[in-house]
């Protein structure tokens, strides 16, 4: 067989049977044992493919064929899956347990980001200051950007947008791009306090916020 036709059966036949139902055995990918007989298989499929010498390292052959080892496919594979079950509110961590630790408690960065706007504009919904110029400014150029968007996947930006939309009835509303690390007042504030939301535990009222795929 070419090299393309055995590029193909790998990817598109033998790897999905492999990882066949990862979402729920995934933890066995922890184990040395499962890793080596997976990447065996991987192997043989990466010599075939690139005709490469048979003591070439498996690294330098996942490397040049632009393949990630099975176990990290397998990886990513159950965290896509986790994310999307969450983001539709299938995932419950009363039923699934152990299997639960796959998707951080941790709200991304860039989340803290859009949330933080959120967090103002109830703020400023709350002190009834109608009428006001309000000026938001923030360093995250991608929150900025997904909040205008016209296109969004994420109930985060979905919330901050029809928020934005709601208080735009009260207030004249900018959102402000600023560059980051150059000692303005306030965003260094802010920075530090983006970075420790990262590193606490949602509140249970904030477990609807979705984690981003590139989490």
């Amino acid at each position: 067989m070419s090299l393309k036709i055995v590029n193909w059966i790998h990817t598109a036949i033998v790897k999905p049977i492999l990882l066949y139902g990862v979402s729920i055995w995934w933890p066995a990918l922890m184990k040395q044992t499962t890793t080596t007989n997976l990447n065996k298989v991987q192997r043989m499929a990466s010599l075939c493919i690139s005709g490469a010498l048979r003591t070439t390292p498996d690294e330098a052959l996942n490397a040049i064929l632009n393949l990630p080892s099975l176990d990290l496919a397998g990886m990513e594979r159950a965290k896509i899956a986790a994310v999307r079950m969450r983001d539709l509110g299938q995932w419950k961590p009363q039923i699934y347990g152990q299997y639960r630790s796959i998707l951080p408690d941790h709200c991304s960065v860039f989340q803290a980001e859009v949330f933080a706007i959120i967090e103002a504009l109830m703020l400023l919904n709350d002190a009834n200051c109608q009428n006001k110029l309000i000026k938001i400014y923030s360093d995250s150029q991608a929150a900025i950007r997904s909040i205008i968007s016209t296109n969004t996947n994420s109930h985060t930006i979905s919330n901050c947008r029809k928020s934005l939309h709601e208080m735009a009835l009260q207030f004249k509303i900018y959102l402000i791009w600023v560059p980051g690390h150059r000692n303005i007042t306030g965003n260094c504030i802010a920075d530090e306090l983006a970075r420790h939301g990262t590193t606490v535990p949602l509140l249970p009222d904030k477990e609807n916020i979705g984690m981003p795929m590139a989490t």
